[in-house]
Formats: structure tokens, C-alpha cells, sequence
């Protein structure tokens, strides 16, 4: 009668649970699946899709322009000032700021884990506070975190017939024609000056008319205002005044009365001065191939969809081409769409090729309904992971597709210890539904353990910083979505599935299988539990031959026979730029014979190659396009454009019609072009994505002379390195000025040094009288000397200097005042005379006699870190001749030293990717420890065990041996993205150590003895088809990223290497270090004490 009762207590548990619900419930499971695999498909195609993740820089700038200030007056006006109080603010890592010519930024580089609107909000409120902040002539304070706007796609407006004005008039109708589609938020004009009026008085006009540039700016400004002045309240209701007289195009401004005579008559502004409605004075010219061209670039500021984007910019800019002048037509220059369309499809088909070949291995071993279902896991785990996309904040990227491709072979392995469980279950005789429920639930423990670690594992790469981390950072949320629809699929749809139906496979097919499945069995009997079997008697040796397994990995890296190199670029882009700086202040001439050079190099070089590699070629000289896709963009600055810069970009062809690589091309092109004369750096750049200098320092000192001395220092070692090039310094001298100061004479007459500075600021540099809007740009309207008297020093020297107002009227003092003004100068050209021309107004006198005018030069920037001066030096390396680690070696232990021996009180930081790889590892050594903890934790409750987690955790270290064999046997370096791939691996091989754990534990908790060789056999026995199954898969999965992928994902392609090297070699090698460990672990137990009596066979819930 108990035993009834038992069996009816039994049948009732195996009634209970999620998954017996689901295994008896067929019509329920399929109805879960077709809800993912139909919501998620739907949810893939609303979902936005990019090129790449969002990428946040991390930092808040502040942006002061500084119209006409020299570098050294933003340093001391602006950026130290706003430095000092952005220092204080809670969750800034680092303070950096550069002052420039007319213009000066504060960078607060945020903590890895602050918030950055409440940083954001604290340095706005820490520059508000600053008093009589910003500075006279200053602009008001930008404060924003650095945004980034994508390049969606750019188009080119070009003619080598249509005037500039012609040429900007067609650009801004596509502009508009552009920003009229709903898809589309941002376009941008590049390359071409901004608009502007020029009313310029010459020196002798004023003289003749008794004027100065002030008085006439202030006539304008009084007479071109709109303004409202009340309202009326008649009995018909309000009526608003209104003073409508602010003009807008140049000829609206001659009629502008500036001097009212005596007599009545009016001096007009057209009868005084030139009016120009042109174009900023500034230096710039932009072509492709060989054509005036202007650019627009389609950018957006958000997640939005690349390929509507750019397929309206297309239509669009067709229409717009039609309505164009004749002679001016509208190219493509750069399509994001194809390059997402490209990227997209090549990871889908790496997915599906990933899959069917999984389907084929399973098929070899699995009846053809098992091997079926198993494989549709996979899909039903990916629609059911993208369901989560929107509301993790993702979107389809290059990034996220990636992550679907890896985690192919993880999702797959629960399936496969769930079915092979499940099998095993009929093979013994228990069919239909009561072994599909009993073998899943044998293995619920271990899977969901597993699954959890491998979780925690690919976490860690969601906090990684810079630039590098932040791409990766998608892949987690990717992997944790997809793992735990992958664990509910296991256990709820799989069982139903594999529970009912006879078996599908019929000969040969069936035939093949039973011969695999003897070949497996076999395999494992007379070849692996033999060599276990032996391995076991030798515990000792088996576990150093291990050790030592791990120990040649160690001595690869540190020799230097797998290299380091913290980011490659890719094996081969669309295109090649090369950036030119001269020295600041270099004539525009100068810089565009440069370019000539360059442009004339790339035809050498597209004559020299087989076949046509350079398809359109386009320069800018004046300023710098940008060759990348996503650029971090802080806004428009008076810098980005300046005589002493140029930019070269030329367009690959695709195959067939190169047969050589960008890499190949780029040295080619350099090679040609030779050394460019008087140019203060030449980069040149192989990559379509945002690239970091492999060598980079930050010297910084209280004394601004050392400083400079070290930073020459540093400069000149690094280019006399072997396999350095592109060195560059932020210590570049900025352009010549002259230095004004009153003297003595100056001083007696009662002229100060603040009257004379805004004297010459009104002339030369211009005031600002008005902006108006024109079209979607701002235009400023500026009253200044003609360009023909502003170019030399005689300009300045002869420049006449108003008199203080008792000096200044010859007849305030009779005869008496022009004598003590002919006893002060003497008798000068354009001063008044004594008798007849006593009376008459004093002109001024000469600058040069009442200042000293020495010529100096000073900095072109200003650069400061955490409120010290410093000069950040940077390179690049050629990666094929040696490492950045080993250039930093030889820096630290030669060059290093020497200088601060040399210089006392210098220090230095690391910058570029040294900073990033030692920021990286720091934050990984933390998260590796913080998720080390957690996997201890869940493998202690799953084993029941405080020593048998160490036993797995100590597999881990393979995985990572594993993948550094990896890389030396396929002839890849070892790059970040490698010891990301480690990490994530580290937990697929904790799930395979843990399967085998759970069942040596059952085998030992059966056995009520102590565990002896047999019985760690028999568990690897027992477990040995589900580890190679699920080995073998992942490798499968992830094997078609390795040889079909694209160049995009070639920087990705160690962080797969890592993936299947470390699970080939780890698990490999734990299926004699895991049962050797076992069994010099149960030693020591029986030497020092027992395992906790306690401890239970596994068993499972009824409830699950």
C-alpha cells in the first residue's frame, strides 16, 4: 500500500511544473513558438538600422569663442578660468582645455560610472557661477556633452563653370529639398565659406569725413533695427507699433545716414564706404577631382534608419538636379545606406551559414525530428532575443548582428544537453512524454546554472570604456536576451516537440547516424575513457602537464611570438585620406602646392597599380573633410577652417577593378608622395572608422619653457623610432603677431592701452554690426578697413591714433594748443600747422610714435590638464614592424627616465590607445573579480559545495590559453577584442565543466561512498557526447565569421578566434584536468576531512 501511494505521489509530481505543463500541452508550446518566431520578426523590421552602435564620447565641453584673442588671452581669460571651477564637479575624471586662436575649450571627461546629465547640470551651473564671466568681445558659453552626429550619406554640389555664390545658391536648394523629407533632420554644408557683408571704410575716407569705425558701426546699429514699441488698444482692438528698418542685403545699407553736416546735408554710408555682399575672408577651396565642389552631409543625431535616409537623399538630390543651372551637378560622394546594406547582409548570411551547418553536424548524430528542432531553437531564441531590442535601447547594427552570430553555438548547446538528455531517457526505454519531462528535468540545474554564468561572463563587456568597449558594449544586452529566451525554448517548447512522434529519419540516412553514434561511442569508450582511465592514475602529472599547457600561453605573449596590438584596423576600406598641417599662419599658396603634390602622388599611384583602384578623388584646402563615417562633432568652430590645413580623400574602386588592398595602396601613395616641405604633419589614415594614434603621452609642468623643451624632446626620440611615423605635437607655434604697448610718449599725451587696443580692434580685426539670418545660416554684417590696408606692418604703423579730447581740437586753446602739439611731435604730415590751420581738427598720430611694436609668436594652442600647461605628443605605428607595447617599453625604460631626471617637477600621463588599454584592463581585472564572485556563488548553491566551484573556476584559464594558441596558429595578434572574446568564453566552458560536475556528484551521491577513479570516468563517460556536441556547434557556428568576413568585421574576427580557439583547446584539455583535479581534490578530502555528510543527491523540483 506506501509503495501505491509513492507511485501515485510520483505520477502526480511528474503532472507538476512549467515543464510538464508544456510537454502535455503541445498546442500551448507551438503557440509560444510562432508568438516569437512572428512577433519578432515583426519587431525586426521596425526596428531602426545602423552602421554601427551609438557611440558616447563621455565628456561635457564647454565652448567660448573668442573672436580676434590670441591663444595666450583664451588661456588666461577663459579656459583657466572655467578649468579651475570644472575641476570640483563630482564625477570628472579629468579636465582638459585648449586655447586657440579666437576660440577656447574646457573637456570634462566623465568617471566610467557617472551619470552624465547630472555632471552635465553641475559644470553648468560651476561656469554660470564664474563672475564677470566671459570676457568683453567673448560669446556666451556653449555648455553640452559632445555629441555624435552620424554620416548617413554626402552628397557633393560641383561645377568647374558656376561662380562660388552660384555654386552655394545650388547647394542650398538641395539643402531644402533634402530637409523636406520627413526622414531626413540634418544636412550640413561643407566646404564652402559662410556668408557675409562687408562695409569696409578706408583710413583716408574717415579722415576726409572727420570720422572713426566705431562711429559709423554705431550709425548702423541705430539705424538697422526691427523693434517693437507697444500697442494701441483702439476701440477696433490692439494695434502693435512696430519699427520695421533692420536690412538685410548689402545694397539696403548705402542709404544709411552716418554724418549729418551743419548745413542739413547727410553723408551716406554708400558715399564712404564698399559694400560687399560676398563671403568671409577666410581661405578655402574644395574640389573634386579637380572640380569646385561644395558638400552636404545627411547626418542624424539619433538612432534613425541609414537606408530610407539615404534613398530619399537620392531621389531628392536627383530632383533638385534637374531644377540646378546649367553646368552644376549633384554627385554621390558617400552612401551609408550600401555600406549598412553590405555589413547587414553579410552578417545574416554568416548566421545562416552558422546555422545550417550546426543542422548538418546535429543531423550526423540526432534523429532528423531532434536534429530539426534542436536547430529551430536557434531561430526561435534570435526572434524572441529581438523582441527586447526596443526595450533594451538597441537597435539592428553591425554590433548586434555580430552578437546574434556568436552566441549561434551557446544557444544551441542548452538545446543540445536538453535533447541529448531527453534521448538518452528513450534510449533506456522511457518514451513519450515521461522521458521528455524526466530528461529535462535531470538537467535543469546544471543548464540554468550554466546559462546564468555564461551571462554574468558577457557582462563584463557592458561596462567596458573608451571607444573600443563601447562597441562591444551591444553584445551583452544581445547575448543575456537571446540566452534566456534560448533557456525558456529548452525547457518549455523543446520537450513538447521531442515527446510525441516517431522518429524521422529513414535509411541511408538513418543507417549514416547509427554508424556516427558507434563511431562516438567508440570513440569515447575505447580511445577517451581509456586515456582518462590512465591520466587518473597520474593525477599529479596530469594536472602539471596542464600547467604547463597554460604556461607556454603566458611565454607566447611575453615573448612576443603572439603580439599585442590593442586595435587593428581594417584589412581593407573604401577609402584613403591624408591629412596635411602646416605651420599656423602658412599662406593658403603654400598649403594648396602641398596638395597638389598629394593629389599628383595618387594619379602616380593609380597609374603604377594593376588595374583602375582610385575611383573620384576630393580635396579640401583651407579646412579638414573628414574621411569618417561617425565623427564626434562639438559643433562649428572658427577653426575648422585655416590656410596652414588640407585634406586629400580618394574613393576606392571595388573589386574587380583593384586587385590590390587599401593597406597595399596607401603605402604605394605614400611612398610617392615624399616629404612634403615645411609640413608639421602628414596622416595618413586606412581606415573608414574612427581611428586612435597607437602612441600617445601628455607631458605636463608649472614652467612653460621646459615644458616645451621636454615636449622637443620627446618629439624628436620618437621620430629617430623604427617603425613610428605621423608624429605630432599640440607645442606647434601659432602665427606671428605684433605686440602693441604705449609708450612714454603716448602715456604724457593720456592715451591708455585699452583706448588703443579697441582702436585697432574696430580696423583691422572689425566690428560686428548686426547678424541676420539668411536662408537656415547666420550672416554677419562687419564694418572694417578694406583688405588692401590691412596686410603689412606699414599698415599698422602708420595707423592713426585719435587723440585724447583736450588735445585733440586745435582751436580749444587757440595758437597755444597747436604749439604744444607741434612741441610734442614737431612738424608731421597730417598734423595741423600753426597760424591758418590752427583751429581745425587733429587727425591723430601715428601709431608708431606713441607705441612700441615688437613682433612675436606664439602658441597655436594652449593645451592644460587638471590645471596644469601640457602638450600632448602623439604617433602612429606600423603594426606589421613592431607593437605599440613595444614603443612604450623603450620610452619607459630609455626616454622616460632620462627627462624627468633632466627636467625636475615634469610628469606624464598615458594618451591614445596606451591610455585606453591601461584604463580597459583596470576596469576588466575589477569586473573579471565582481563576476568571479557571482559564478562562485551560483556553482557553490547548483554543487552544493564550497571546493567543487574552485574546480570549475579553474577551468577558465584554459579557455584564454586556448585562445593565445589560437592566434598563433592562424597569424593573428592579440587585440582587445581578443580578451573580450576570453571573457565571454570563460563562461561556455564553465557550463560544459559544470554538466560534468553535476553528474560526477550524482554518480558519487548514488554510490554513498567515497568517489575512486571509475566513478570520475564514468561521469566523463557519461557526459563526454553532450561536451563534444556542444563543442563542436559553437565551433561550427562561429567558424563562417573567421573565413567569409567582411571588412568591417575584420577588427572583430580575434574576438571569434578567442571564442573557438578557447573552447576547442579548453575543453580539450578539462577532460583529463578536470577528473585528475577531482581526484587530487577527493585525496586531500580523505587526508583532511570530509565532504559535509549532508550533502544530498541532485534532485530536481517537482515543481519545475
Amino acid at each position: 500500500m506506501p509503495n501505491v501511494a509513492m507511485d501515485e505521489d510520483t505520477k502526480a509530481s511528474d503532472r507538476r511544473g512549467p515543464i510538464a505543463f508544456f510537454a502535455r500541452s503541445p498546442v500551448a508550446a507551438n503557440m509560444m513558438m510562432l508568438l516569437f518566431l512572428g512577433a519578432g520578426t515583426v519587431a525586426a523590421l521596425l526596428l531602426p538600422v545602423q552602421s554601427t552602435p551609438d557611440f558616447d564620447p563621455r565628456a561635457i565641453q564647454v565652448t567660448v569663442p573668442y573672436p580676434g584673442a590670441t591663444a595666450e588671452e583664451v588661456e588666461e581669460s577663459v579656459t583657466q578660468r572655467v578649468e579651475e571651477r570644472v575641476r570640483g564637479v563630482i564625477g570628472v575624471r579629468r579636465v582638459r582645455s585648449v586655447a586657440q586662436q579666437g576660440i577656447g575649450t574646457v573637456t570634462a571627461e566623465l568617471d566610467t560610472f557617472a551619470t552624465a546629465a547630472l555632471v552635465l547640470a553641475d559644470v553648468q551651473r560651476a561656469v554660470e557661477s564664474l563672475d564677470d564671466f566671459p570676457p568683453e568681445f567673448a560669446e556666451k558659453p556653449r555648455v553640452e556633452r559632445q555629441p555624435l552626429l552620424r554620416n548617413v550619406a554626402t552628397v557633393a554640389v560641383v561645377s568647374a563653370t558656376a561662380s562660388e555664390s552660384d555654386l552655394r545658391r545650388a547647394a542650398e536648394l538641395v539643402q531644402e529639398r533634402l530637409l523636406a523629407q520627413p526622414t531626413i533632420s540634418h544636412v550640413e554644408l561643407f566646404g564652402v565659406r559662410d556668408y557675409e557683408v562687408s562695409i569696409e571704410v578706408s583710413e583716408a575716407a574717415l579722415l576726409r569725413n572727420d570720422l572713426t569705425v566705431e562711429e559709423v558701426a554705431t550709425a548702423l546699429q541705430r539705424a538697422s533695427v526691427n523693434q517693437t514699441s507697444g500697442e494701441l488698444r483702439t476701440g477696433g482692438g490692439g494695434v502693435v507699433i512696430r519699427t520695421s528698418a533692420k536690412r538685410q542685403q548689402a545694397a539696403e545699407f548705402a542709404d544709411i545716414a552716418v554724418l549729418t553736416r551743419p548745413d542739413g546735408s547727410m553723408l551716406r554710408l554708400g558715399d564712404v564706404a564698399e559694400i560687399q555682399d560676398g563671403f568671409t575672408d577666410d581661405e578655402l577651396a574644395s574640389r573634386i577631382d579637380g572640380r569646385p565642389a561644395v558638400f552636404l552631409r545627411v547626418r542624424e543625431s539619433d538612432a534613425g534608419e541609414p537606408q530610407v535616409v539615404a534613398a530619399a537623399q537620392a531621389v531628392m538630390a536627383a530632383a533638385a538636379k534637374i531644377e540646378l543651372p546649367a553646368g552644376i551637378d549633384v554627385v554621390s560622394w558617400e552612401d551609408g545606406s550600401e555600406r549598412v546594406r553590405i555589413r547587414t547582409w553579410r552578417m545574416v548570411a554568416n548566421a545562416a551559414l552558422g546555422i545550417t551547418l550546426v543542422f548538418a553536424f546535429l543531423i550526423l548524430v540526432f534523429d532528423l525530428r531532434f536534429a530539426t528542432w534542436i536547430t529551430l531553437g536557434i531561430p526561435i531564441a534570435f526572434m524572441g532575443g529581438v523582441l527586447m531590442f526596443e526595450p533594451l535601447g538597441l537597435t539592428i547594427n553591425s554590433m548586434t548582428l555580430l552578437a546574434l552570430v556568436l552566441v549561434t553555438g551557446i544557444v544551441v548547446d542548452d538545446a543540445i544537453v536538453v535533447g541529448e538528455s531527453i534521448a538518452v531517457q528513450h534510449e533506456s526505454g522511457n518514451t513519450g512524454v515521461a522521458g521528455a519531462i524526466a530528461g529535462a528535468r535531470a538537467v535543469v540545474g546544471p543548464v540554468v546554472t550554466g546559462v546564468v554564468t555564461t551571462m554574468v561572463a558577457f557582462a563584463i563587456l557592458a561596462f567596458m570604456p573608451g571607444p573600443v568597449g563601447q562597441m562591444v558594449s551591444a553584445v551583452p544586452y544581445v547575448v543575456v536576451a537571446v540566452l534566456a529566451v534560448s533557456l525558456l525554448e529548452a525547457f518549455v517548447i523543446l520537450p513538447a516537440h521531442l515527446a510525441y512522434g516517431r522518429r524521422w529519419s529513414r535509411p541511408p540516412l538513418a543507417d549514416v547516424q547509427a554508424g556516427v553514434r558507434r563511431w562516438l561511442d567508440e570513440l569515447r569508450d575505447d580511445v577517451v575513457v581509456r586515456a582518462i582511465s590512465a591520466a587518473l592514475l597520474r593525477p599529479w602529472l596530469t594536472i602539471a602537464a596542464s600547467v604547463a599547457f597554460l604556461a607556454v600561453a603566458v611565454l607566447l605573449v611575453s615573448t612576443s611570438l603572439v603580439r599585442f596590438v590593442l586595435y587593428d584596423p581594417p584589412a581593407d576600406v573604401d577609402r584613403l585620406s591624408v591629412h596635411l598641417a602646416f605651420p599656423v599662419g602658412t599662406p593658403f599658396a603654400v598649403t594648396e602646392r602641398a596638395v597638389d603634390q598629394v593629389v599628383g602622388a595618387a594619379d602616380a599611384t593609380d597609374r603604377a597599380a594593376e588595374g583602375d583602384p582610385f575611383g573620384a578623388i576630393a580635396v579640401i584646402v583651407g579646412g579638414d573633410l573628414a574621411a569618417e563615417v561617425d565623427s564626434i562633432d562639438a559643433g562649428h568652430q572658427d577653426s575648422d577652417y585655416a590656410s596652414h590645413l588640407a585634406t586629400v580623400v580618394a574613393v576606392l574602386n571595388d573589386e574587380p577593378a583593384r586587385s590590390l588592398s587599401s593597406t597595399e595602396l596607401m603605402h604605394m601613395w605614400r611612398s610617392r608622395v615624399g616629404q612634403l616641405q615645411g609640413a608639421e604633419s602628414v596622416a595618413y589614415n586606412a581606415s573608414s572608422m574612427v581611428t586612435i594614434p597607437e602612441v600617445g603621452f601628455v607631458l605636463t609642468h608649472n614652467d612653460a619653457d621646459t615644458l616645451a623643451r621636454a615636449g622637443d624632446d620627446f618629439e624628436e626620440y620618437l621620430a629617430g623610432q623604427e617603425g613610428v611615423y605621423g608624429t605630432t605635437t599640440s607645442l606647434a607655434p601659432g602665427k606671428r603677431q605684433f605686440d602693441i604697448e604705449v609708450n612714454s610718449l603716448g602715456i604724457a599725451i593720456g592715451l591708455t592701452a585699452d583706448e588703443v587696443a579697441a582702436q585697432l580692434r574696430d580696423r583691422f580685426h572689425g566690428v560686428d554690426v548686426q547678424r541676420n539670418q539668411r536662408g537656415r545660416d547666420e550672416m554677419k554684417v562687419v564694418v572694417r578697413y578694406p583688405g588692401e590696408e590691412r596686410l603689412t606692418l606699414a599698415d599698422i604703423l602708420d595707423e592713426r591714433i585719435p587723440l585724447p579730447a583736450n588735445l585733440a581740437q586745435g582751436g580749444g586753446q587757440g595758437a597755444q594748443g597747436g604749439g604744444a602739439m607741434q612741441g610734442l611731435f614737431g612738424a608731421m604730415p597730417g598734423m595741423p600747422a600753426q597760424g591758418a590751420n590752427a583751429g581745425l581738427p587733429v587727425p591723430g598720430v601715428p601709431l608708431a610714435l606713441v607705441a612700441q611694436v615688437t613682433e612675436t609668436q606664439g602658441l597655436a594652442a594652449i593645451e592644460r590638464q587638471d590645471g596644469r600647461r601640457s602638450v600632448l605628443i602623439e604617433a602612429r605605428v606600423d603594426t606589421a614592424q613592431r607593437t605599440p607595447n613595444s614603443v612604450n617599453a623603450d620610452l619607459e625604460g630609455d626616454l622616460l627616465p632620462r627627462l624627468l631626471a633632466e627636467y625636475p617637477g615634469l610628469d606624464f600621463e598615458y594618451a591614445g590607445q596606451l591610455e585606453l588599454q591601461e584604463r580597459t584592463f583596470d576596469v576588466l581585472a575589477l569586473l573579471v573579480a565582481v563576476a568571479g564572485l557571482i559564478i562562485y556563488g551560483l556553482i557553490a548553491i547548483q554543487l552544493k559545495s564550497y571546493s567543487l566551484p574552485l574546480v570549475v573556476i579553474a577551468a577558465v584559464p584554459f579557455a584564454a590559453a586556448g585562445a593565445v594558441v589560437g592566434h598563433l596558429l592562424l597569424g593573428y595578434d592579440l587585440s582587445a577584442y581578443s580578451v573580450f572574446g576570453m571573457v565571454a568564453i570563460g563562461g561556455v566552458v564553465v557550463n560544459d565543466v559544470l554538466v560534468l560536475l553535476d553528474r560526477y556528484r550524482t554518480i558519487r551521491a548514488q554510490a554513498g561512498q567515497r568517489a575512486d577513479v571509475a566513478m570520475v570516468a564514468a561521469a566523463t563517460r557519461h557526459r563526454f557526447r553532450a561536451i563534444l556536441l556542444t563543442t563542436v556547434t559553437t565551433l561550427t557556428a562561429l567558424l563562417p565569421t573567421i573565413y567569409t568576413g567582411s571588412a568591417f568585421s575584420a577588427p572583430l574576427i580575434p574576438l571569434v578566434i578567442s571564442m573557438v580557439a578557447g573552447l576547442a583547446f579548453a575543453n580539450a584539455v578539462l577532460l583529463f584536468f578536470v577528473p585528475a583535479l577531482l581526484t587530487v581534490l577527493e585525496g586531500l578530502q580523505e587526508r583532511f576531512g570530509d565532504y559535509p555528510s549532508e550533502t544530498p543527491a541532485p534532485d530536481t523540483p517537482s515543481g519545475a
